[in-house]
């Protein structure tokens, strides 16, 4: 596993943070900075600033119940509600991609 550089991280950081304001994510004051309503509830969202090996998006789901209910497919942990994303050994912009498209999958439309 290749390390991440800092250049990487803050650039891991940005993009994420634009991308989950451009799917409508709300800035809260809050462990999780971000609120995204999708269509199994509230998102909360937090872009993980120092990435040192792996680039961590972490996300969970207000109410666990709907969740399961709405995303069986997608699996969020069913106790916490929690639905991270932790992806290694890519390019920045592949990994915010795919991030991207699996919470496009789950936005209200």
């Amino acid at each position: 596993m290749k390390n991440i550089t800092i250049a990487q991280s803050k650039d891991f950081f940005k993009k994420a943070t634009e991308m989950i304001i451009e799917l409508g994510a709300k800035k809260v004051d809050n462990h999780y900075p971000f609120l995204l309503d999708t269509i199994a509830g509230n998102l909360k969202i937090k872009v993980d600033k120092e990435n040192k090996h792996i680039f961590s998006v972490y996300t969970k789901f207000e109410n666990v119940e709907l969740a399961k209910e709405k995303i069986k497919d997608k699996a969020p942990n069913p106790f916490s509600g929690k639905w991270n994303f932790h992806i290694i050994n890519m390019p920045v912009d592949n990994v915010i991609e795919i991030i991207k498209n699996q919470i496009e999958l789950i936005i209200k439309k």
